[in-house]
């Protein structure tokens, strides 16, 4: 069983977690910088092609972005459960468990990585709660 072996995160921690969080999820998400640009390269060359009028190769072109951007937007949300995986995959990722690598959350069962996520949850939390004393 996956046992969290850092006790304490210090500040380092929480960032590369917070990175690798993000990296993670622009994983899932399918447009990156360099396909968005591509895409609108791609997109410009073909309007190009039609001819049309400053104005209307202007609005056209923002309409596409507005389009693709909020295409992304619809694929980049995120469940509950996708987030827990994000939790987990992260902080496998980054060696915080004694004996469980990213890709070994796949083959888990749900349950198991909703707890291993609130387990992380927790330590981060833990970390940013100013001590009482």
């Amino acid at each position: 069983m996956a046992e969290i072996k850092i006790k304490e995160l210090k500040q380092r921690h929480v960032e590369h977690f917070l990175r690798t969080r993000r990296e993670i999820q622009a994983g899932m998400s399918g447009l990156t910088p360099q396909g968005y640009g591509d895409a609108l390269v791609g997109f410009a060359g073909a309007l190009k092609a039609q001819k049309l009028e400053p104005g209307e190769f202007a609005v056209t072109l923002e309409k596409y972005v507005t389009g693709l951007l909020k295409i992304d937007e619809q694929k980049s949300d995120i469940t509950q459960l996708e987030m827990n995986g994000v939790n987990v995959r992260s902080a496998a990722r980054l060696d915080w468990f004694d004996d469980l690598v990213e890709a070994a959350v796949d083959d888990m069962e749900p349950w198991r990585v909703i707890q291993l996520s609130d387990e992380i949850i927790q330590l981060y939390n833990d970390a940013l709660t100013v001590p009482k004393d």
